[in-house]
């Protein structure tokens, strides 16, 4: 197959990346491979523009990136934000200090185009390679100009399940609530979605959606898959989606991408 005029747009944790947060050798040599041989290749991740950024070493990203579950899209190459959906602040503040309130055991942050407010530090929100820069207390902003992109809350699996179930019994216009793994919950906006960004994403590169590729292992990813010409799950993901996709690939342990890159090569 011709790969020019290919695009693979990757989520990256539990997809490109294993949970041990080092990218299998496999994934990078073929990614390079595709890449020199006229592919594009891109990542669409919950990740904020500077933790997604820290893969640009090994990997050939060679087109705009979807970062914050489709809140951005981010050009690295020009350091440029092409395309941003904020969240409503006046309707979100109060879901955010009501569930900071309900459940002291999340931790609580919150992302703006380049930087995060930490509403509340647990094991599973901390510090981040990210500047955190605007302050919060008791589950309020202190001090801010920006415009919030996400809030994202960390815990175990049935806190996150009961923070769900609370947060989608307040009113929450604008705003849509999104799992993106067992332990986070996501506050995002509601025209927000990888698949949208994907859509502008192809667009701008002048390549038809029957030639994207898009690999998810997730439900947040479900809008990334059903926007792309081939849906792409490793065998890792829920049965759900690996039901629906056209194509399973290994584990992300043992390199997806790499097996999506060798079927490519060999049609």
């Amino acid at each position: 197959m011709n790969l020019r005029n290919i695009l693979i747009a990757s989520d990256i944790d539990g997809t490109l990346l294993p949970e041990d947060a080092v990218l299998p050798a496999r994934n990078v040599e073929a990614l390079r491979r595709f890449a020199e041989k006229g592919g594009r290749f891109t990542l669409a991740t919950g990740r904020s523009i500077g933790s997604a950024g820290r893969f640009l070493d090994q990997l050939p990203v060679n087109a705009p990136a979807i970062c914050l579950n489709g809140c951005l899209l981010y050009d690295y190459a020009g350091g440029e934000v092409l395309a941003r959906c904020q969240l409503p602040k006046e309707n979100t503040a109060p879901l955010v200090r009501a569930l900071y309130d309900r459940f002291p055991q999340l931790g609580m942050e919150c992302f703006y185009d380049d930087c995060v407010g930490i509403i509340r530090r647990s094991r599973y929100i901390g510090n981040t390679r990210t500047p955190e820069i605007y302050p919060f207390t008791r589950g309020e902003e202190t001090a801010c100009f920006a415009p919030w992109l996400k809030i994202l809350l960390g815990g175990d699996a049935p806190s996150i399940r009961d923070a769900l179930a609370f947060a989608s019994a307040q009113p929450h216009p604008g705003l849509r609530l999104v799992l993106s793994s067992e332990n986070f919950l996501e506050l995002l906006p509601q025209e927000a979605s990888k698949g949208a960004m994907l859509r502008l994403l192809a667009q701008r590169l002048g390549i038809p959606l029957g030639s994207v590729y898009a690999a998810g292992d997730f439900y947040n990813d479900e809008e990334l898959l059903a926007a792309a010409g081939h849906a792409v799950v490793p065998a890792n993901a829920p049965e759900d989606l690996r039901r629906r996709a056209e194509l399973v690939v290994c584990d992300c342990r043992d390199g997806a991408l790499a097996d999506l890159v060798e079927y490519l090569e060999a049609l």
